[in-house]
């Protein structure tokens, strides 16, 4: 009942004010703790489907496929500086993940190296990132995509937030120094409840994440 909303468009009716906090702090006001925090998949019904040769395609390759398909990322935007220690990896821990017999991987992140496409090449991991979301609006074509896999592997980056909200299986690689959202020790968050997180042991080594992966896909 203390609670004005005001529309983004409109901030002139906002008028001076002595406070700000983060929005994070409306948890507080609204009396919710983390053990009651609700959760339900905010973009399941959401559809950017498009006349796109190239989505059209890719969706009609993941429907074809004999085996299950999945999505896999290991880094987000660069400029960004919590994402060299805290947010990625380097691809060639991922390779055993590759070699699991069961699973069509695809790779949509945008920005790769030549060394990673040559890695991705190598294994026979299909890459769409140079052509999927070069239109205005960023993720269309990716929600697309992601709606029609069987699952997606990400460290902490925006994919996360998507597949997680599209009621899309997910599992999260963590570093020691991860994000608090993700908690400190916990397999599962009740921020993404769904979602399975799997942490580093040791700070910079990804083998006990890459190790108990690979265990649990290869049993699907």
């Amino acid at each position: 009942s203390n609670i004005r909303i005001v529309s983004y468009s409109m901030p002139f009716m906002i008028g001076n004010y002595d406070y700000h906090c983060s929005f994070i702090i409306l948890m507080k006001y609204l009396n919710i703790t983390y053990q009651e925090l609700p959760f339900y998949p905010l973009l399941k019904n959401i559809d950017f489907t498009n006349n796109s040769s190239i989505q059209q395609q890719i969706i009609q390759d993941i429907k074809s496929s004999k085996k299950l398909t999945y999505i896999f990322n290991w880094k987000g935007n660069i400029q960004n500086p919590h994402e060299l220690h805290n947010r990625s990896m380097k691809l060639n821990n991922a390779i055993p993940l590759f070699n699991i017999s069961n699973i069509d991987w695809i790779v949509i992140t945008k920005n790769i190296t030549t060394d990673e496409k040559q890695i991705l090449d190598q294994h026979n991991v299909k890459y769409y990132g140079d052509v999927l979301d070069n239109k205005n609006n960023s993720f269309e074509d990716s929600i697309e995509i992601i709606k029609n896999v069987d699952g997606l592997v990400s460290t902490d980056t925006s994919l996360v937030h998507l597949s997680t909200n599209l009621d899309i299986k997910t599992y999260v690689l963590l570093t020691s120094g991860c994000e608090w959202r993700w908690t400190s020790d916990d397999k599962y968050t009740n921020w993404y409840p769904d979602a399975m997180l799997l942490r580093q042991q040791t700070h910079g080594d990804w083998s006990n994440v890459i190790n108990e992966l690979s265990s649990i896909l290869s049993n699907l």
